[in-house]
């Protein structure tokens, strides 16, 4: 009974800090949109769809990989804090180059100047993959509560840092980069002193050399590059294409606030049962799924009169035609987090990840293919709409066949 009362407890919590945390996050979203110009709206999408490209590539792979050298660190809570140090640096080196070369690259192709957007996206990337990877540990060693805490605290920072940043007169998307990155950098300071404090040491090794970590994060890093030209691509091809940086600062914002809101919500979830997978060897995997379905299309639903409420809130009732796309970008986020189950179960269960990167690239020639449609500017939101949901989709259902020719397969032998 009091083991029941405690774990309620700690569920409350987490929902409060993941509701604050939100909130937070979508009060960034309209302090951006408020005070920035459209345009310069877009462009600070733009550059956190080319600092999300090391993300993809390099850093979740490298995330999962250590989740898996660790998947015991629910039960022994201990880790080699200087193997942990020098692990995220040799990841963090190659990913802050990797974008500063195609954000200045991209930049240069398209404005004629981009050192400054390169060195923020690069900053950008780096220190939210730090943040995300302490995060990440706490929860996998259980503790959840103190995982939402630093989320919370990264939240806070970015609001505040991004306020400042605005009443200082600075209303550019690159200073809106900058400040998120700061916050991200506060976090992850935040989190390394959490995991020195209730952590003890041992003294396991993490990194192989780039050898054997390049062979274990290429199934996730081809995935993550695909996914991200699959759900992110749009941005760089219309202001490439169109020259509508405006359209994607629309776009962008509204799908976002249905993400953003979703994520929290379904991180919680994450944070309860990600842990219950590994430790599980899979067998919690039904329960998670079936529960994240249900949350998915709640969300959705309760979504629309919420993205409405925002859309006053931010003065731009011009946007209100679009509001549409506030429950797109639910339903993309619960795709996403639907694809992590299973990722999360093939790599608990020790299986190979190859149909991850399949999956994704029969998702990015659907939307590809849909993107390329000749259509009015003026249609364009719808045009990526249904390109973002038919490609998530098409993901699903090659994932869904796989596993149901799998286990007839196993039924036959």
């Amino acid at each position: 009974m009091i083991n029941k009362l405690l774990a309620k407890t700690k569920l409350l919590k987490l929902i409060l800090m993941r509701v604050v945390a939100t909130g937070l996050a979508l009060t960034i979203s309209i302090v951006v949109v408020r005070e920035l110009p459209l345009e310069q709206v877009g462009l600070y999408y733009l550059y956190v769809t080319l600092s999300y490209l090391a993300n993809a590539l390099i850093f979740v792979g490298a995330d999962y990989h250590l989740q898996r050298v660790l998947h015991d660190l629910s039960e022994k809570k201990s880790i080699n804090l200087p193997e942990l140090f020098k692990y995220f640096s040799l990841i963090l080196i190659p990913g802050f180059l990797l974008v500063l070369g195609f954000g200045m690259a991209y930049m240069y192709a398209t404005s004629g100047t981009g050192l400054i957007v390169g060195i923020a996206c690069a900053s950008l990337a780096s220190m939210t993959f730090l943040s995300a990877l302490m995060r990440n540990l706490l929860q996998l060693a259980n503790m959840a509560t103190k995982s939402a805490m630093v989320n919370l605290f990264e939240q806070i920072m970015r609001l505040s840092i991004t306020v400042a940043a605005v009443r200082a007169g600075y209303h550019n998307g690159e200073s809106i980069i900058a400040a998120n990155a700061i916050g991200a950098l506060l976090a992850a300071t935040m989190g390394i002193g959490l995991i020195y404090r209730y952590m003890t040491r041992d003294n396991r090794i993490y990194f192989f050399g780039y050898k054997k970590l390049i062979k274990n994060i290429i199934p996730i890093g081809s995935s993550g590059l695909m996914n991200w030209m699959q759900l992110q691509g749009y941005r760089p091809y219309i202001n490439y294409a169109f020259q509508r940086p405006d359209l994607i600062g629309a776009v962008s914002f509204l799908s976002s606030l249905g993400s953003t809101a979703a994520n929290a919500c379904l991180a919680i979830l994450g944070q309860i049962w990600i842990p219950k997978q590994y430790a599980s060897r899979g067998a919690a995997t039904s329960r998670y799924f079936k529960i994240a379905v249900a949350s998915i299309i709640g969300l959705a639903l309760a979504s629309l009169p919420a993205g409405w409420v925002f859309l006053h809130l931010t003065n731009h009732s011009d946007l209100m035609p679009y509001v549409f796309l506030v429950p797109v970008g639910v339903l993309v986020e619960g795709g996403n987090t639907l694809i992590g189950i299973h990722t999360n179960h093939r790599n608990a269960t020790g299986q190979p990840l190859w149909i991850i990167p399949i999956a994704t690239l029969g998702g990015i020639i659907i939307t590809a293919l849909i993107l390329v449609f000749p259509v009015p500017a003026a249609s364009l939101p719808v045009l990526i709409a249904t390109a973002l949901i038919s490609g998530q989709l098409t993901i699903l259902s090659i994932i869904a066949s796989h596993n149901t020719f799998t286990k007839r397969r196993l039924c036959a032998e």
